[in-house]
């Protein structure tokens, strides 16, 4: 096949007399990705192609070249690297990149003729072909991002929210996962306090620390703060996640009711549609979805994680509470953002589901092989990720519908409503592993919090609430939960018998793990119906839990006294011996009676306890035992507090929990009874020290 004549033309003139109308027409010939295949792969090309990438990196180093002529030569090397030829984008195209000079660097940092567009073009591409060229190394590109935005996170979350807008309908996945994933790296404190060895240092509260022999980045807790301000100050201003997550929603229709477009013409896996899983009201008939339909889901799953847990990050730790509670208003109060949940995060949670209990259904030991024929979810760790997925989709999804301050539209309602049908349907299979209890508990939370008891036009959505509460409150089945998948397999071959070591029936799970949440955006509203509704529909579970609780706290406070008199008894006897008192002196310590101070130790050993006196834990079930400082926890729910509010008697509530007390009983403190004559205010100081808690949790979690 004979060169393109565009690049035919390139290769006979020499550089200088080379203009923009060659060069541009080059660039639009390699836009076509057959045409980019055919010059790197045909043989008879391989001359072509070296001259096209040594007259653009050279025309690319020279400063004095035209700006629109420098990024044109920039565009040719862009739709080179559109083919996924490996060999190539590492070999020859790495090569070319690397041999550019510090020129092309002060190209990507300075506006050209035509304003900030071209600018951010030309960085766009750039980072496209860093990106491509290192096989999708985020560390590498981050840093080369990083530098190239001065250390703007605002600039680089803006560079990387334009490269996932504009490739998200190639379905280029590694592209689009990758910039996700480097979005998400920059909402995670390791990510700041790493050093060049990939050590973890510890984030100051108080002052930074100084770079000394390494590649160390050390930042005070509030600069990561800061940066956190910025990036959703950056998102707020310029709607980006209104964009990515419009775009997102667009591709998932595309990949439902098309094939996935142009990534079958770069050379990537076929990629069918995911057809009738990829729609919440038919996904349940999708018994057993093909192995593209398969991959296609769990690459669209992965993009929704990375995307979900930065957001979930972002409002982590924030420590602006106007802008945390902006971004969550906006994932419902925006169209885009609230299609984005309604279209795409709800029906991928469900296809999710869907999958997962096909799999788990069809799985036997005897369809195990070896082959590869089993698809993408041969493995146990790949099942997990359906699970994973679900979860955390379903927690940005609560988040959202917390104390809404805009209503749900019908789409959303009726998304709700098949998800409450799928996990009714699945609920066989959930129980026994607990990714799949916790699927059951979110699901039920995210009712709850949009308070589908309420909700019968035009959706009935409280018809399938009740339907789900119902299903799980029957369930009696006692079992063991798995956090395995090789573990749940062999339990629900099991489930049919009771099992020995079960502590708990599957009701009790469940309601066990609401009653455990520690997430603040949980609705505690008495006046919600739908709270109301699934504590009536779980009393007697609950009932049996306290009473269980009850006999365990006394079991642990008796086991306490023994060994405390065991000890007693143990220092008499030996402070006798040691005295030397007669035999007869531990029948006297141990005869009932007021006991007398020993003259040697000078200790007054305490009377017993009676277990009627013991102290018992509060019916109500409310307050929990809580493994953060005391100072941070909430006195009503027992959570870690996001808007704390310090009353002058020194009780602390979250927010929202003590207005829902005034609510409904007046300005009274809920633990004293007291009156309040002060105003109900967040106390910014200890708000700020909570999350910079929360962020030193998470920098040592990621550091462990």
């Amino acid at each position: 096949m004979p060169v393109h004549p565009a690049v035919q033309l390139l290769c006979e003139q020499s550089v200088d007399a080379i203009g923009l109308t060659t060069v541009s027409a080059v660039a639009s010939a390699l836009g076509d990705v057959s045409t980019a295949t055919d010059l790197i792969q045909r043989p008879e090309q391989e001359k072509a192609l070296q001259d096209v990438l040594k007259k653009c990196v050279l025309i690319l180093n020279n400063d004095g070249k035209n700006f629109a002529l420098r990024l044109a030569c920039l565009e040719c090397l862009y739709a080179l690297s559109q083919p996924a030829i490996p060999a190539f984008r590492k070999g020859l195209l790495c090569n070319t990149v690397n041999s550019m000079n510090s020129s092309v660097e002060e190209l990507l940092t300075r506006t050209g003729p035509n304003g900030a567009e071209n600018l951010s073009s030309a960085r766009e591409m750039f980072m496209v072909l860093i990106f491509r060229f290192t096989n999708y190394h985020t560390k590498v590109t981050r840093l080369l991002l990083q530098h190239m935005c001065d250390a703007d996170v605002g600039a680089m979350v803006q560079m990387l929210l334009r490269i996932m807008v504009h490739h998200c309908e190639t379905c280029e996945w590694p592209l689009l996962q990758a910039a996700l994933q480097s979005l998400y790296e920059l909402t995670v404190p390791t990510t700041y306090y790493t050093t060049g060895e990939d050590r973890a240092a510890e984030p100051s509260r108080n002052s930074g620390a100084t770079t000394t022999g390494s590649s160390l980045q050390s930042f005070t807790v509030e600069s990561f703060q800061d940066k956190i301000v910025v990036l959703l100050t950056e998102m707020r201003d310029h709607r980006l996640l209104e964009q990515l997550l419009g775009s997102l929603r667009s591709s998932w229709h595309e990949s439902t009711y098309h094939r996935s477009p142009p990534s079958l013409a770069q050379g990537y896996a076929e990629s069918v549609a995911l057809g009738a899983l990829g729609r919440p009201d038919v996904a349940h008939t999708v018994t057993s979805a093909s192995a593209e339909q398969q991959m296609e889901l769990l690459n669209w799953l992965s993009a929704f994680t990375l995307l979900c847990r930065a957001l979930e990050n972002m409002v982590e730790f924030c420590r602006d509470v106007k802008l945390s509670r902006e971004v969550r208003a906006r994932l419902l109060g925006d169209p885009s953002c609230h299609d984005w949940l309604a279209s795409a995060a709800v029906p991928a949670v469900i296809a999710a589901i869907q999958v997962w209990t096909s799999e788990v259904g069809a799985s036997a030991p005897s369809a195990a092989v070896n082959d590869g024929s089993a698809g993408p979810f041969a493995t146990a760790n790949t099942r997990l990720i359906l699970l994973t997925s679900a979860v955390t989709l379903l927690r940005l999804l609560r988040c959202a519908l917390y104390k809404p301050v805009v209503g749900v539209t019908p789409a959303l309602l009726s998304s709700m409503a098949y998800l409450a049908a799928q996990v009714q349907r699945g609920e066989p299979q959930l129980r026994l592993q607990y990714g799949g209890m916790q699927v059951m508990v979110l699901t039920a939370e995210c009712l709850v919090n949009m308070n589908a008891a309420a909700v019968t036009s035009p959706v009935n959505l409280a018809e399938m609430y009740h339907r789900l509460l119902s299903t799980i409150a029957a369930d009696k089945t006692r079992c063991t939960l798995s956090n395995t998948y090789s573990d749940a397999g062999s339990g629900l071959r099991a489930a049919a018998a009771p099992q020995a070591d079960a502590l708990m029936s599957v009701a009790e799970w469940f309601i066990l793990c609401v009653r455990e949440e520690e997430s603040p955006f949980c609705e505690t509203d008495s006046e919600n119906t739908s709270r109301a509704v699934l504590h009536e529909c779980f009393a007697s579970v609950e009932t049996k839990l306290q009473d269980t609780a009850e006999r365990i706290a006394d079991l642990v406070a008796l086991e306490s006294q023994l060994e405390m008199m065991q000890n007693l008894l143990l220092l008499m006897t030996l402070t006798e011996l040691l005295s030397g008192l007669r035999d007869g002196g531990l029948e006297q310590l141990t005869r009932p009676g007021p006991p007398s101070r020993n003259t040697a130790t000078g200790a007054q050993p305490k009377p017993p306890i009676k277990s009627g006196g013991l102290p018992k834990r509060s019916k109500s079930g409310k307050m929990k035992a809580s493994h953060h400082p005391a100072a941070y926890v909430c006195d009503l729910t027992g959570k870690l507090m996001r808007e704390p509010v310090v009353l002058r008697g020194g009780h602390r509530f979250e927010y929202d929990a003590l207005q829902n007390v005034i609510l409904q009983v007046g300005h009274v403190d809920p633990i004293s009874g007291e009156s309040i004559d002060e105003d109900v205010e967040v106390d910014m100081p200890l708000q700020q020290e909570i999350v910079a808690y929360r962020v030193k949790r998470a920098s040592k979690r990621g550091s462990s």
